[in-house]
Parts: structure tokens; C-alpha cells; sequence
């Protein structure tokens, strides 16, 4: 029995972009994971490739080498985590509690950031004998920084911060 036409039910198709965007996040993941599992030295982009399960053309049309893959995939887990940790909630009103209720926030965010704390420090140990991976670096951290700021503020309260 078959269904007419008009009964039956399609899933939509992905246009290019939202693929692209699944696409990236999914390699990125994957370079943390590897980047965290097997460090610097480990993280080749067929290893990656392999554990996001993606073909080479579709790993290298998206990060056409190694390093700005592995840049990107620690600056993805941090901004995440620091958007995570900024999220709204309702704060205590008493200053005291406000504090309590903050620094617990903080711990259970960056407890959360081992992974990037690892794939940070993977990064930079390489970048000391890499000029290039350091430059391709700076600018990232330098935004995590203010994003981390940004978030901090949040937490405590204009009257704190």
C-alpha cells in the first residue's frame, strides 16, 4: 500500500548553509575531542576526518590546514562554555548569596572547561617553536578574555564588578 502524494510527509533538505554550519560544528568537536584525547602531535586532520566521520574535501574545504582547524576547535568549546556560563538566570537579591551563588556559577563553568584548558595548553606549548600558530592564537584568546569579562560582570552584578 503506498500513500498519496498528498498524505506523505518529506523531511525538508538542509540548504548549503545550514549543511556548511552542521558540517564545521561537527569537525570541531571532533578536533577537540582528538586535540584533548591525543594532543598536538596527535590531532592530524586525518584523525579528525576520521573521528567526525567526514570526507578530506569536505574537512579541508571547511579548515584548509591543521593549525587554523585546531584554533578554531578551541575557541568553539571556549565560546560556547562562556555563552553557557552567561546565560540569564535570576540572582539573589542579597549580596552575600549573589557571591555564593556566582562563584559556585564559575566553578561549575570552567570545571565544565577541562577540555579546553587541555586543548588551550596543547596549542599554546606548539606555538612556542610555531610563530605561525601562535599569531593565528592571539586573537582568539584575546576575545575569550573579553567574552570571559563580559561574563564575569554578569555574574556578579554592576554593583560588584
Amino acid at each position: 500500500m503506498t500513500l498519496a502524494p498528498e498524505t506523505a510527509t518529506v523531511a525538508p533538505a538542509l540548504d548549503h548553509e545550514e549543511r556548511s554550519r552542521i558540517t564545521r560544528h561537527h569537525v570541531l568537536d571532533a578536533a577537540v575531542a582528538v586535540l584533548v584525547e591525543e594532543g598536538y602531535s596527535g590531532a592530524s586532520t586525518l584523525r579528525i576526518q576520521q573521528k567526525a566521520n567526514v570526507s578530506r574535501g569536505r574537512l579541508l574545504h571547511q579548515y584548509p590546514n591543521r593549525d587554523l582547524l585546531l584554533v578554531a576547535a578551541a575557541q568553539h568549546l571556549a565560546e560556547n562554555r562562556v555563552r553557557a556560563a552567561g546565560q540569564a538566570r535570576e540572582w539573589p537579591a542579597e549580596r552575600t548569596d549573589r557571591l555564593r551563588a556566582a562563584v559556585g556559577a564559575m566553578w561549575d563553568t570552567y570545571h565544565d572547561l577541562q577540555g579546553y584548558f587541555w586543548a588551550a595548553t596543547e596549542l599554546w606549548l606548539a606555538a612556542r617553536h610555531n610563530a605561525s600558530l601562535a599569531q593565528a592564537l592571539a586573537p582568539g584568546e584575546r576575545s575569550i578574555g573579553r567574552q570571559v569579562r563580559a561574563s564575569t560582570d554578569g555574574l556578579f552584578g554592576e554593583e560588584i564588578s
